[in-house]
């Protein structure tokens, strides 16, 4: 609750900031100074939008909370500005300065609502892979991205981990950074003994593939290292959470999970020796990989499908413009030649707003041709 708490007197404050600042404007009445304040809140909002996914800096960490309010405000204010704009045009006539600031500030709240829900609600989206190296069918959870420690919204983790378990998947993949660099000792050992838990403690088996948070890579930017390579690998392996890095297991005779190192990490094999390292050609392999953006080591691994995450899906609405400069997917189903590729948006967030894409679980069905 406190959490929560804490996170609406931020927007609050945020929107009342903004809205008041801008009040002198809108009862000027003046068309072209309210033309430039709405390109000028555009340009900000973009550029808030990228520090809220993509900026390393310790400011910018620490001040997650505030630009994602800032976000949802500046995404509501401008949509009703738009809106009040046409209408303008249309009516000739302007809403009185206080009741087009009203109105604005009622958007951003309503923008906020639904951003903070949407990135604790999983919702449940389904794919299927069909293959003759299967002897039977399965069917695996996906789930990754849930940032315990920028995210400190428990009770929407343990729903999101309870929604898996009651689809019943034959197994579950997490695809990384279930924890992240803002993460205590005490947030990572609860985030996998819940997942111990309420997954594998009913007779779920838990595949784990390392994220580039999980292990606090960039804990100079947050509270510096609040837990050792060690304790995060003692904490899965106590919950039997198996992790994997550029390693193969065996799940089924007819089905191998090879879980990869992440690219952050100088000891993760190049694609030709996780290759050379495959013990069975004949069976069909998952594989997952935290970031979906190598796409040269999968020509040499040749998965039957890959799994991914840490893109979020851009998680903010104008993080489009940022994913224009990425060559890989960053969300969806893709096919190759060499691989069928499934990137996630995510089971969470990084910070507590989404406005570009759902909060998602995948129910993936592997489907023997034979």
């Amino acid at each position: 609750m406190g959490a929560y708490l804490i996170w609406i007197g931020i927007f609050l404050a945020t929107a009342v900031v903004v809205e008041a600042a801008q009040y002198p404007l809108r009862r000027s009445q003046k068309k072209w100074p309210r033309v430039v304040a709405f390109l000028v809140k555009l340009v900000v909002l973009v550029v808030v939008s990228a520090m809220v996914i993509s900026f390393d800096s310790y400011l910018v960490w620490h001040l997650n909370k505030l630009l994602s309010a800032l976000h949802c405000v500046l995404l509501g204010d401008l949509a009703v500005e738009l809106v009040l704009g046409v209408a303008a045009l249309v009516r000739k006539q302007d809403l009185k300065p206080m009741a087009s600031t009203a109105v604005c500030l009622a958007a951003a709240v309503a923008m906020c609502v639904y951003a903070t829900v949407n990135a604790q609600l999983g919702v449940v989206r389904e794919a299927a892979v069909t293959s003759d190296k299967l002897d039977r069918d399965y069917t695996f959870a996906l789930l990754a991205d849930t940032h315990i420690g920028t995210s400190e919204f428990y009770g929407a983790f343990e729903a999101n981990l309870d929604k898996t378990a009651a689809l019943s998947p034959d197994f579950v993949v997490l695809a990384g950074d279930v924890v992240d660099d803002f993460a205590t000792s005490w947030q990572m050992n609860y985030a996998f003994d819940a997942i111990g838990q309420r997954l594998v403690a009913k007779g779920i088996p838990v595949y784990y593939a390392y994220g580039n948070h999980d292990r606090q890579f960039c804990a100079d930017s947050a509270n510096g290292h609040q837990y050792s390579y060690d304790e995060i690998a003692q904490a899965m392996e106590r919950n039997g959470i198996v992790a994997a890095q550029d390693e193969y297991v065996k799940i089924g005779d007819d089905l191998l999970f090879l879980g990869r190192q992440d690219a952050t990490e100088e000891s993760r094999l190049s694609g030709p020796d996780v290759a050379a390292l495959n013990p069975d050609r004949g069976a069909f392999l998952l594989m997952a990989d935290h970031s979906p953006l190598d796409q040269e080591s999968p020509k040499d691994i040749r998965p039957d499908l890959a799994v991914s995450g840490h893109t979020h899906a851009g998680q903010v609405f104008t993080s489009q413009v940022l994913s224009l400069l990425w060559e890989s997917p960053s969300y969806g189903i893709s096919e190759y030649d060499y691989e069928t590729l499934l990137v996630t948006a995510g089971t969470g967030g990084w910070g507590p707003v989404r406005t570009r894409e759902n909060c998602e679980i995948w129910l993936v069905s592997l489907q023997s041709a034979k």
